[in-house]
């Protein structure tokens, strides 16, 4: 990977709410040019989920709420809608069921 950047994006991502604050984290997204593949790709940050709208630990609060509450209480709660809290949940799931696997392949 080259040093230096392609070019770079100011975005926003959700993250936990501090009291009655919503929080939001601001960040430079970053693309770089690979010389030795000759691509331009994109910067991995590894507190960001898969939806760059979000961070981790927010999508695996919303996964947990999910559990306990119906996904349109967690739309009133968060004032999200209810297609991103359902894929919200759906990612927390998969992310689960990959926890789950590396326990199971762990104690073979």
């Amino acid at each position: 990977m080259s040093k230096t950047f392609y070019d770079s994006e100011t975005k926003r991502a959700r993250d936990l709410s501090s009291g009655s604050f919503r929080i939001s984290v601001e960040f430079e997204y970053r693309r770089v040019f690979c010389k030795k593949c000759n691509a331009v790709k994109v910067e991995t940050l590894s507190w960001l989920a898969s939806n760059i709208r979000y961070t981790k630990r927010y999508e695996r609060y919303i996964g947990r709420l999910c559990r306990e509450l119906t996904i349109k209480r967690v739309v009133e709660l968060e004032r999200l809608s209810w297609y991103q809290v359902r894929q919200i949940e759906i990612n927390y799931m998969h992310e689960l069921v990959g926890r789950l696997g590396k326990i199971t392949r762990h104690l073979r």
